[in-house]
């Protein structure tokens, strides 16, 4: 308890501080109007205030009412399916290794959920804790949407103004302000497949004076689990390559019966071996050879193909006007989410083409082992795969709790008749992240039941991996030869802690200094620092080497480091004409930053921004940003540890799998056997990644020009088109480990990250944070918002929003040949296969249609996100090709086609504004009113489709009650 006391008690001062608006009270919800001095507002992408909305850089303002024209209850929701957001993290990627642990990111340009920068009210928000350690970006489930009056998405650069992450856009979050009155929502739903519950609940109170306001939001979501045995698409580990209940071509070498590869000392034979269901212990008798189709377990149904989570959540802000020029105010919050994620049980790999460490094999003396001979990985132990069914299923069980408290003073004050105003403020947030592991294993003991068996003593229990299933008991698992004793032996439950700390101390100043000719010259200035503290605590079996807290070998090394930084900043706003023929207003906009980090010195960027009315329905506006960002904690001080992902090995069968005779010979040069003998066998690679202390910081460069239309001619319409380019040099990232493999089998780049074994496996794969070359993108984003005129029928809203992307590309050098020219890699219209996966649609939009007659109101929304190709070759037989699965079977490069998708939804509502204890709206909609499903892809991390791009198969109504008292 007392690791909490300070968070508490600043939970409470604000809480008591406010006390008094709320005894005031105000039995009427309303939303205040702002005072007179607050005419001129903070747009994000500046700190000037100005009366005019519309900036230097594009920002979309998603308000209130647009939030409660969906369905979703969580913000992040929303957000990934703005057009200008790419592939992220949610609750469809069941795994925690990677992330996927229930909380949810936004990638803005997709550039990467760190590259984003999240505030709330002009703040910096705290970033994630996770499975996988301490996160470079903030969770944006954990802000309560019932708490949100708008979401302003500046999608440029805004460096010099906020500092480091700011580099595709900043996504600033505004409470609700002034309110007064008391409001309740609560809602339900659930897919047409009858799962995946949802419900959220929010309750919101506010009481306020001419001198005081306080807000209090207590909010409650739950999200039931969606099971991948329960659709079509993710029954099986690959829709298409297998038939549920039938042959699972793409199913785990790791099976319940379990298979054997392994060289015979006495005969030199290389044998491929399973064995049939029997009773007893093991003999030669009871094997027979696998069957690489027939034989293989059937994975998928075990994993979530949604994650069930809980969350719970207070926002309390406060403000009070001790005079017109001093106001206090102060926000406190706290949200605890708890998750489950739940994957198939461990899969035993052992020897040189598995993932547990080489000293794993199997004694001569170990009673169960029926061949008489030592199966050694540094010998003739080529693999062991064991699906550990009587252990259970991995379950993992998080709970992370986020604090944050803000307080602080703001005003204004008269100099020679000038108004200036101020503030300074004080945040501290906290994320913190505890949970446990069920059914993990044990290195250490699987080696000593393993091994000779005057080796197991005292507590240890010797371990049969040879005898299967044995044909009995009715449940998964039981009756199987690995006994209740030998699975207490070996297993564990993992414990592990992390935690990110952030202190912001702000001081901003703005003004008018002086009047020229087109009006006066406006100024912001205002100085920073900032503490961050990340530390990340695997379970002591994990950091040892000794336990497994990924698929079955993942060891992961303590993490702990500190930024520091001091910043300043200055803006200013020069008006060059005004009200002049050809010139409405013409203005420049210019800030500059200095940011002094302990670990990297002094870092400048800087901003310049024109905008030019031509006339007064016309704006046209363009602003060029240098940006930058310093590597994360995790980047930096993230400590190596090994993952298991799924790859697919160009050099696996490469005589049958229609590759170049250059992709041969470059396999052959690596230690691929010249005959073609090599066919990968496990299709789970262990693979190194962790932070780099060596990282420098990234820049970028952008530049975007459009233009904002709103004719006098036609009332109700506006129409805004931007252009942008973003140029992202020594771009912090992990190259992909798949990236490796192509490009050391197709041009010999990057083979010093890879290592094989005489065999041709590979043994271990170098996927580090590293500085790669850059990254470019470019495109457009249109917005066109028109309200149509009362009519007869009601009054109707159509809002399109949409972007075009025409480039993204990537460079990567070669880092085992400085003087090699770097690798540019066209990802347009492609996806990279990962955790998540990484896709690049040139088309995103959405349209909104929205009508309202008296007292009802319909909404019906059209997403689409356009079509694009993945690579269509996992190197196993049968092939993606030989099944038919390729939209293009080309023998060299085959590719496969993820169609178009449009997704419909449809809201209705009703309200009810002459009730006497309230006024109330009903409202019940349908999701993907069409039931379309995703395109099925052969590379996506898991499921057989992209879940950062698209929407988990089925239906899903609900229904909502929203009281205002």
């Amino acid at each position: 308890m007392k690791q909490y006391q300070p968070r508490l008690t600043a939970f409470a001062v604000a809480f008591a501080t406010a006390l008094p608006a709320m005894i005031a009270g105000n039995a009427h919800a309303q939303e205040e109007p702002e005072s007179t001095d607050l005419d001129r507002v903070q747009v994000t992408g500046t700190r000037i205030r100005r009366d005019d909305l519309e900036g230097p850089a594009p920002v979309a303002v998603i308000d209130r009412e647009a939030i409660e024209r969906t369905g979703h209850t969580r913000l992040s929701d929303l957000l990934q399916e703005f057009s200008a957001s790419g592939s992220a993290l949610n609750t469809a990627f069941n795994a925690p290794d990677q992330g996927g642990d229930g909380g949810e990111r936004v990638s803005l340009r997709n550039l990467g959920p760190e590259r984003t920068l999240v505030m709330v009210n002009g703040r910096r928000w705290v970033k994630a804790t996770t499975q996988a350690g301490v996160a470079n970006a903030a969770d944006l489930s954990t802000i309560p949407t019932a708490a949100i009056e708008r979401i302003e998405i500046l999608t440029g650069g805004a460096s010099s103004v906020y500092g480091s992450d700011a580099i595709a856009g900043v996504i600033n979050v505004i409470t609700r302000k002034n309110f007064t009155g008391t409001s309740a929502s609560a809602q339900y739903g659930q897919t047409s497949e009858s799962d995946g519950e949802e419900e959220a609940y929010s309750f919101t109170i506010g009481r306020g004076d001419d001198n005081s306001n306080l807000l209090l939001n207590l909010s409650y979501t739950k999200q039931k689990e969606i099971m991948a045995a329960d659709r079509k698409i993710s029954r099986v580990p690959q829709f298409g390559a297998d038939t549920f209940g039938g042959a699972i071509s793409r199913g785990s070498s790791a099976t319940p019966e379990g298979r054997f590869v392994f060289t015979n000392p006495e005969t030199g034979e290389t044998v491929d071996l399973t064995r049939d269901p029997g009773t007893g212990m093991p003999s030669l008798g009871d094997f027979r050879t696998f069957d690489g189709t027939a034989d293989r377990f059937n994975f998928a149904p075990d994993n979530y193909l949604q994650i069930p989570l809980e969350q719970t959540s207070a926002y309390i802000q406060a403000t009070h006007e001790f005079s017109p020029e001093v106001r206090f105010f102060t926000e406190a919050f706290y949200n605890r989410r708890e998750s489950t994620q739940l994957q198939a049980p461990v899969p035993i790999f052992m020897g040189s083409a598995g993932i547990l460490p080489l000293d794993v094999g199997v004694s001569a003396d170990n009673p169960y082992n029926p061949f008489g001979f030592d199966l050694d990985a540094r010998d003739n132990l080529i693999l062991i795969g064991r699906r550990f069914v009587e252990a259970g299923t991995r379950n993992y069980n998080g709970k992370v709790d986020t604090w944050r408290w803000t307080g602080g003073f703001e005003g204004n004050f008269e100099i020679a008749d000038r108004l200036f105003d101020w503030d300074v403020s004080y945040t501290f947030s906290r994320s913190e992240r505890n949970a446990n592991i069920e059914n993990l294993l044990n290195h250490d003991r699987l080696a000593r039941a393993l091994g000779p068996i005057d080796q197991c003593t005292g507590s240890c229990v010797p371990f049969n991996i040879f005898g299967g299933q044995q044909g009995t008991g009715n449940a998964p698992g039981s009756g199987g030869s690995i006994t209740p004793e030998m699975v207490d032996y070996v297993t564990y439950t993992a414990l592990e802690q992390n935690e990110q700390k952030m202190a912001n101390w702000l001081a901003n100043i703005g003004g008018e200094l002086f009047d020229l000719p087109a009006g006066p010259l406006a100024f912001a200035a205002g100085f920073e620092k900032r503490r961050e503290f990340a530390a990340d605590t695997p379970d002591p079996l994990a950091q040892a080497g000794s336990g497994a807290s990924s698929v079955s070998g993942g060891q992961r090394a303590p993490t702990s480091g500190r930024l520091n930084l001091e910043a300043w900043y200055a803006e200013v706003n020069v008006p060059l004409l005004a009200d002049v023929p050809g010139a409405d207003l013409l203005e420049l906009d210019a800030s500059v930053r200095a940011s002094d980090f302990e670990q990297f010195g002094t870092e400048t960027t800087s901003r310049l921004g024109v905008r030019w009315r031509p006339y007064q329905d016309m704006l046209v506006r363009a602003s060029y940003a240098e940006g930058f960002r310093a590597p994360g904690v995790q980047e930096l001080f993230g400590g190596q540890g090994v993952a298991d992902p799924e790859l697919a090995d160009p050099c696996s069968n490469f005589l049958d799998t229609g590759v170049s005779q250059e992709v041969i010979d470059n396999c052959i040069s690596q230690g691929v056997p010249a005959d073609g003998s090599y066919e990968q066998i496990n299709t789970q690679i262990r693979i190194t990644t962790g932070g780099n202390p060596d990282l420098e910081p990234e820049t970028s460069e952008s530049f975007t020009v459009g233009t904002v239309w709103t004719p006098e001619a036609v009332p109700g319409l506006n129409v805004a088109i931007d252009y942008y380019n973003i140029e992202l040099d020594n771009s912090i990232s992990s190259i992909g480990a798949q990236s490796i493999l192509d490009a050391c089998a197709f041009s010999l780049r990057l083979c010093n990250l890879v290592e094989r074994s005489s065999s041709g496996e590979v043994s271990s794969l170098l996927d580090t944070q590293v500085n790669i070359g850059g990254t470019e993108t470019a495109g457009v984003d249109w917005s066109i918002d028109y309200r149509f005129g009362e009519q007869s029928w009601g009054n109707l809203r159509t809002i399109w929003r949409g972007t075009y992307t025409s480039k993204f590309e990537e460079s990567v050098p070669d880092f085992s040949d400085p003087d090699a020219p770097e690798e540019v890699r066209d990802l347009l219209g492609t996806m990279l296969p990962g955790q998540p996966d990484r896709s690049f649609p040139k088309w995103r939009s959405n349209l909104d249609l929205i009508w309202g007659l008296g007292d009802w109101e319909a909404v019906w929304n059209v997403q689409y996100i356009h079509s694009y190709t993945e690579g269509c070759n996992d190197g196993l037989s049968p092939s993606f090709v030989e099944l038919g699965l390729c939209s293009n079977p080309d023998p060299v490069n085959p590719t496969n086609k993820l169609d178009s998708v449009v997704y419909n939804d449809f809201q209705l509502s009703y309200f009810f504004d002459d009730w006497d204890f309230a006024d109330s709206k009903f409202t019940i909609g349908v999701d993907n009113v069409f039931d379309e499903d995703p395109p099925v892809s052969m590379s996506a991390f898991a499921n057989s489709f992209d879940a950062s791009q698209h929407r988990i198969p089925g239906q899903f109504y609900y229904a909502r009650v929203n009281f205002d008292f």
